[in-house]
């Protein structure tokens, strides 16, 4: 891939997860998918034991869902630069026609450092490290050094080097005007595992800057940091008692949400946006963490419904995800699946969901002025901010019903 500031440069950026219904990889949206499904693995270790997911890697030392999570690690290391910033993403300049990947031949670039995806970047290196530590000690070591030099990096830029895309590239933004909720995720991750106080001083800081400390991601990240501090056994007491009643106070509005619903579901109609079935799933992970971080059990069954919605309790009678379920979307906005001439769609694919605001010409099409939010669904290709899918949205599911298996 070239560098998109610097044609001479060539990087080397093979590898990692194509992010949602394009070709494209972005570090912020894998960061936060990898986030969901490492803390699905600390808070739910038996849940992923002696499972064989059918991957290259199946039969090594390293459990399926790690061996994979190490595919994406892999390729974020190679998005840091020299100095410890990470660039923003690798895509091509446009999105690919609908064609299998090794049809896109289009030339690759790598678009310029971003504090919002160095940020992320330390965070979830210096997450996996604690991780992979059992495992690959070497390993380990250098996803630490890896987050150590990019927080460096934060440290010599405190300003926000918000990303924006340059003219001629029209691919995947992941732009955000604040950084401060990743800074504090970044600062409690490498707090957890050094224990090293300047970390410590460093999220107290963040923390006066103001942002919600219950948010999962992708955009407002704050209760990753805060599922950091509460899970690294370091720390005062009184901030994780907190953090906690950040995750207490929020489950307790979604609780009475839900219970005001038909169906269980936890959102309101503002909630029915682009992904609604991310903001879904996060309600469900909240309730899973206060299940098993604090033994509140009144609270799984709660969880339990929005996995049961996901899958056919809804409006539509339709399960969001593909191959599960006699009704059930197949038809996603995704290259692949329509570019490979196999009419049965790839299973275990989470789609967008319901969106009372439609973006593209084909859902506005369909969806009609004063369809219910939970009705503003069609399983049509071309209906991207309906039907789409995305590794961060699949990602929370990971977690949520590896809560539920157990």
């Amino acid at each position: 891939a070239l560098l998109w500031d610097n044609r001479e440069v060539s990087l080397e950026v093979s590898g990692g997860w194509h992010d949602a219904g394009d070709y494209g990889r972005y570090v912020t949206a894998g960061a936060c998918a990898l986030a969901h499904i490492l803390y699905g693995y600390i808070l739910f270790p038996k849940a992923f034991e002696n499972q064989n997911l059918n991957i290259p890697e199946s039969g090594s030392s390293l459990p399926d869902i790690l061996a994979e999570c190490r595919y994406e690690l892999d390729w974020l290391l190679k998005m840091q630069a020299e100095d410890g910033g990470v660039y923003h993403k690798a895509t091509t300049a446009h999105h690919a026609p609908f064609v299998m990947p090794e049809d896109d031949i289009a030339q690759m670039y790598v678009l310029p450092v971003s504090s919002v995806a160095t940020a992320d970047f330390a965070a979830v290196c210096a997450l996996a490290s604690r991780v992979y530590r059992d495992f690959d000690g070497d390993y380990a070591d250098r996803l630490i050094r890896a987050a150590e030099k990019s927080y460096e990096w934060l440290e010599n830029n405190p300003e926000c080097e918000v990303f924006m895309n340059p003219p001629g590239c029209e691919t995947g933004g992941y732009g955000e005007r604040f950084d401060n909720d990743n800074r504090f995720w970044a600062a409690a991750e490498l707090y957890s595992v050094t224990g090293n106080e300047k970390y410590h001083a460093d999220l107290e800081s963040q923390l006066e800057r103001g942002f919600p400390l219950a948010e999962l991601g992708y955009a407002s990240i704050g209760g990753l940091g805060a599922l950091a501090y509460v899970t690294g056994g370091k720390g005062k007491a009184e901030l994780s008692e907190r953090f906690r009643k950040s995750f207490y106070d929020e489950a307790e509005r979604l609780k009475a949400i839900a219970d005001s619903c038909g169906y269980g579901a936890a959102m309101e109609d503002r909630d029915y946006c682009w992904g609604s079935n991310m903001v879904l799933l996060k309600h469900g992970m909240i309730f899973a963490i206060m299940d098993r971080l604090y033994s509140e059990k009144a609270y799984r069954r709660y969880a339990q419904a929005q996995a049961d919605v996901l899958f056919g309790v809804n409006a539509m009678g339709i399960s969001y995800v593909t191959g599960i379920g006699g009704y059930r979307c197949n038809y996603p906005h995704l290259r692949p699946a329509y570019a490979d001439g196999i009419d049965e769609c790839i299973p275990g694919m989470v789609s967008g969901g319901p969106n009372r605001t439609p973006a593209d010409s084909e859902a506005k099409r369909i969806i009609k002025a004063g369809t219910p939010p939970m009705k503003c669904f069609a399983d049509n290709v071309g209906c991207y901010s309906l039907n789409e899918i995305t590794i961060y949205w699949n990602s929370p599911a990971v977690f949520l019903l590896a809560y539920l298996s157990l």
